[in-house]
């Protein structure tokens, strides 16, 4: 044989023609095989997506671990501050309400003067529209009118001025040694108002008129009342 066993192979296989059912067998078998390993090649993550999902789980993860505590501690902080503020707003019911009373409580006569105060005090006789209050609980006072003038009469154990008239000093005059009685005027602007203040050494006393009445009725009501 001159020709070489190696030099027929090529030819060998060139001459070989598969029938048309085996073509046809071969091209169906080769495309399934490829659509196996396209499926599998959509189905198998990457490298780079599986550690992109890797770190995205890791990431929840993680973002989960440090709200759920900032979660609790602003709970926490939102009842804080609603109890601070019922606290601040509820009013305390350990410390009693501080009211002022009036200082002007009234009485029905002298009689409760005497009974509270210890002082005796009544208007003059001829006197109307008297009314009896006591001050602080420490000064009889009664208010009244009297020969068409009106007229407030205090007693207290207080020292200092208790009139509640305030001006400049108009002129002053004794008037009775023995209670050391004074009769002043009391310049108010245009008006003039009489102060008459004596004691019996315990008790001091005061009557007082704004309206216009005249020495001589302020001696009269003092002799009435002393």
């Amino acid at each position: 044989m001159s020709e070489k066993w190696e030099d027929r192979i090529p030819e060998s296989i060139e001459d070989i023609e598969p029938s048309a059912g085996a073509k046809e067998r071969m091209l169906a078998n080769i495309r399934r095989k490829a659509a196996e390993q396209n499926a599998m090649k959509v189905h198998e993550p990457a490298p780079q997506a599986k550690a992109a999902s890797m770190n995205k789980v890791t990431s929840t993860s993680a973002i989960l671990k440090w709200a759920m505590p900032m979660a609790a501690c602003l709970v926490i902080a939102i009842v804080g501050v609603n109890f601070i503020a019922n606290r601040m707003h509820t009013p305390s019911t350990d410390t009693p309400e501080v009211q002022i009373g009036n200082p002007f409580v009234s009485v029905e006569g002298a009689q409760e003067f005497k009974t509270k105060l210890g002082i005796v005090l009544n208007a003059p006789e001829g006197a109307e529209n008297v009314e009896y209050t006591i001050i602080d609980n420490e000064m009889a006072n009664i208010d009244f009118n009297y020969a068409e003038h009106s007229y407030t009469l205090r007693a207290s154990k207080q020292g200092g001025d208790f009139s509640g008239l305030y001006g400049t000093d108009a002129g002053s005059e004794q008037i009775d040694s023995s209670t050391d009685a004074l009769l002043t005027a009391i310049r108010s602007e245009e008006e003039i108002y009489r102060k008459l203040e004596w004691t019996d050494g315990k008790i001091r006393y005061v009557l007082l008129n704004t309206d216009g009445a005249d020495p001589e009725q302020m001696k009269e009501i003092y002799k009435k009342v002393k």
